[in-house]
């Protein structure tokens, strides 16, 4: 690398990447040094940062990528999400590199956020910005995840109301027609509220006892037991479809896209109070637990990407761990009293002599 004088202009010459290149700066040697300097510089950080050949992106610009990624592959909620996180996260890194962003920055944001939003809001963008980053790399736009080691913000403990049996009777009481459907699918699947929305029949195999969802949440396809009473009513809607190759819930020939005023008038009917649709999702996983499933089952059912997720509905477990621990006592009981009459009857044996 180096700059030269012709004819009066500066020029920079170097080679990058096997190719040389030789660019007219102006008359100012001072001038025509510094881009030299910067070139150099841009270079070294290239190579430094792990970037491969033209895939040194700005993060506002993979962050559009990324959302093309997400509404592909994500269900529509979690896409709308992720437009409002990404929203957020460019403001802060927007004009850096992919390759540039480091641990300490994301830090400094965990900071300058905590100002403004809760932790559980800064901890939602910075699951976005793992994902992403973790597309990226897949992709091969970068090496490794900035965020490996960073650490998310403490968050209150999550709200965890469920129906009562009782109560899950009154309110299916009160329901009908595809709201009843609904409910019920929710009751017995624990899936989330556009899920069960969006869910076509192609993606329900009666046959096989199975609903496969493809785009969720956590981005990863997911496999749901289909259990009597859920067959009983999927059983009925077919017998009333017309179109057996559209979504499976659908009001007036047409696809239902909110139930929440006729969910309000029939928990209000029902007389159940601080209550919300998502918090079905909660009923099932709650009596699924209580019913004595692993709670690894739960956590593969509910497609949760952590055990430490499912593990809010461990306590109510303790029962059925308490029973446990009974079991094993008493199969080892008899054995456990000869192995202490044994020692008994020794030792007043070594008392005698």
């Amino acid at each position: 690398m180096r700059i030269y004088k012709r004819k009066n202009i500066w020029y920079v010459d170097y080679v990058y990447k096997g190719k040389r290149t030789r660019k007219a700066i102006g008359p100012n040697k001072k001038i025509a040094q510094m881009c030299l300097n910067d070139i150099q510089l841009r270079i070294s950080r290239e190579e430094n940062l792990g970037i491969f050949q033209n895939e040194a992106v700005l993060f506002k610009d993979y962050a559009e990528q990324y959302l093309s990624y997400s509404k592909n592959n994500k269900a529509e909620g979690s896409y709308k999400r992720d437009i409002t996180n990404i929203k957020n996260l460019t403001k802060a890194f927007g004009d850096f590199l992919l390759g540039e962003i480091k641990p300490d920055q994301i830090e400094k944001y965990k900071i300058e956020r905590r100002k403004v939003v809760s932790s559980i809001s800064i901890n939602r963008e910075l699951s976005c910005l793992f994902h992403m980053f973790t597309v990226a790399i897949q992709t091969g736009v970068i090496h490794e995840n900035p965020l490996k080691g960073v650490k998310k913000l403490k968050e209150p403990p999550g709200r965890l109301r469920y129906l009562s049996l009782d109560e899950i009777d009154r309110l299916l009481d009160v329901s009908d027609g595809y709201l009843r459907d609904i409910i019920m699918t929710a009751l017995n699947t624990g899936m989330r509220y556009t899920e069960i929305l969006e869910l076509e029949w192609q993606a329900v195999d009666l046959d096989n006892g199975i609903i496969t969802l493809k785009k969720t949440k956590s981005g990863k396809i997911r496999m749901i037991p289909i259990n009597l009473a859920l067959k009983e009513t999927l059983v009925s809607i077919i017998r009333g479809s017309q179109n057996q190759k559209s979504r499976v819930y659908l009001r007036d020939g047409k696809p239902i896209k909110d139930i929440r005023y006729l969910f309000a008038k029939a928990l209000k009917e029902a007389e159940i109070s601080d209550f919300h649709f998502h918090d079905l999702r909660h009923t099932f996983a709650s009596h699924l637990v209580m019913s004595g499933a692993p709670i690894q089952v739960v956590q593969q059912i509910l497609g949760h990407s952590t055990i430490q997720m499912t593990m809010r509905y461990a306590h109510l477990a303790q029962d059925y761990v308490v029973e446990a621990m009974n079991n094993y006592c008493n199969r080892i009981h008899r054995k456990g009293t000869n192995m202490a009459h044994d020692h008994s009857s020794k030792d007043r044996g070594s008392h005698q002599r």
